[in-house]
C-alpha cells in the first residue's frame, strides 16, 4: 500500500513540474521595443537600431507603403539592428519594429515601436558659373529630385573651410561681394525638409 501511494505521489509531482514548464511559456509577454532610432542615413539606405528585448527570439521589421497604404513586412532578424536599402532619395519613410517569441502554444508578439525617417537628397551635379561681373558670379546646376531647396557654400581662406553663403529653392544663385581677379571655390548641396520641419541634407 505504501508503495502504491509513493508511486502516485511521484506521478502527481511529475505532472506538476510539467505544468510549471508549460504555463509560463504560453503566457509569456514581451516588452515593447525601446530606443528605436535611425543612423547612417544615405540617399537610398536607412539603418535602424533598438535595445534588446529580454526573452525575444527575434524581431519583425515593417515599412509603410504609400502606394498600397499598407505595412510591408521585411525579413525578420535576431539582431538589434537592421539595414533597409533600395529606398528613394529625399523621401520620408515610416518603419515599425516588434519583438516575437516562439512558444509551444504559438508565437507571442510585443507592441510595435514606430519611427519616421527621411532619406538624404542625391548629390548636386553639373555646377557651373554661367555669368560673371566684377563683383558677382551666377551659378547654375541640375535639379535634384524631391529636393526642397539648395545651399550654396563658398570656401573661406581665413577659416580654412566652406561657409554657407545663401540658400535658394531654384537651380541657380547669384553670389555678390566678389573681388575682381580673385578665384573662388563654391559647392552646392540639396536639402529636403520633413513634415516635422527637420531637414535632411
Amino acid at each position: 500500500m505504501k508503495k502504491t501511494k509513493k508511486l502516485l505521489s511521484l506521478l502527481l509531482s511529475a505532472l506538476f513540474v510539467f505544468s510549471l514548464a508549460v504555463v509560463p511559456a504560453s503566457a509569456a509577454e514581451l516588452d515593447t521595443v525601446a530606443n528605436l532610432q535611425a543612423f547612417n542615413i544615405d540617399d537610398d539606405e536607412v539603418n535602424l537600431k533598438w535595445s534588446k528585448v529580454y526573452g525575444a527570439d527575434g524581431y519583425q521589421v515593417y515599412v509603410y507603403s504609400t502606394a498600397t497604404s499598407k505595412w510591408k513586412k521585411l525579413p525578420s532578424t535576431s539582431r538589434t539592428s537592421y539595414e533597409v536599402d533600395d529606398l528613394q532619395s529625399a523621401k520620408e519613410y515610416k518603419f515599425r519594429v516588434r519583438a516575437y517569441n516562439k512558444t509551444v502554444s504559438g508565437t507571442v508578439f510585443s507592441e510595435y515601436s514606430t519611427i519616421t525617417v527621411a532619406t538624404e537628397p542625391d548629390e548636386v551635379e553639373n555646377v557651373k558659373a554661367i555669368a560673371k561681373t566684377k563683383n558677382s558670379v551666377t551659378l547654375k546646376w541640375s535639379p535634384v529630385k524631391r529636393a526642397t531647396g539648395y545651399q550654396v557654400f563658398i570656401y573661406s581662406e581665413s577659416k580654412g573651410k566652406y561657409v554657407r553663403k545663401t540658400a535658394v529653392t531654384g537651380t541657380s544663385a547669384k553670389i555678390t561681394g566678389r573681388k575682381e581677379g580673385t578665384n573662388y571655390k563654391f559647392k552646392v548641396r540639396a536639402y529636403f525638409k520633413q513634415a516635422d520641419k527637420t531637414s535632411r541634407y
